[in-house]
């Protein structure tokens, strides 16, 4: 899978639907063990389904934010993979809702057990599968 780097320096890949509809762009958070964690209207969009209850998460900053647990099915490899996704209780602001802007973050739990190749120098990203 080939993802790119931004201007900003945010290693960023581009989640695709089973369904082949429009993926989402998520920046790739090597500090998140988690495998996908969206808004609450942009996971809803992507046809994730939410779970009963709430968690509490604490990020790499020290900020803490209100999540659902939810799931769903995406494209990885080419394949359908069902994965679990912490969803925020926030929506995300319409005026960020770009096609070029990341929406969401991809965690370790996504990355595992494969490689993850991140050149800041020329702007790349790619993630490739162990044989």
């Amino acid at each position: 899978m080939i993802g790119s780097v931004d201007a900003r320096l945010r290693p960023l890949l581009r989640i695709e639907q089973v369904q082949g509809q429009q993926g989402i762009l998520a920046v790739v958070n090597t500090g998140f063990n988690g495998e996908l964690m969206l808004s609450r209207n942009v996971a809803a969009e992507f046809g994730m389904t939410e779970r009963e209850g709430y968690s509490t998460v604490t990020l790499a900053g020290g900020q803490t934010h209100i999540v659902r647990r939810g799931y769903g099915t995406i494209s990885w490899f080419a394949r359908p993979r069902r994965i679990e996704v912490l969803i925020h209780v926030e929506d995300l602001p319409a005026r960020l809702r770009d096609q070029d802007e990341p929406v969401g973050l991809v965690g370790t739990g996504l990355l595992y057990p494969h490689m993850l190749a991140i050149d800041f120098a020329a702007r790349t990203l790619e993630v490739r599968q162990h044989a």
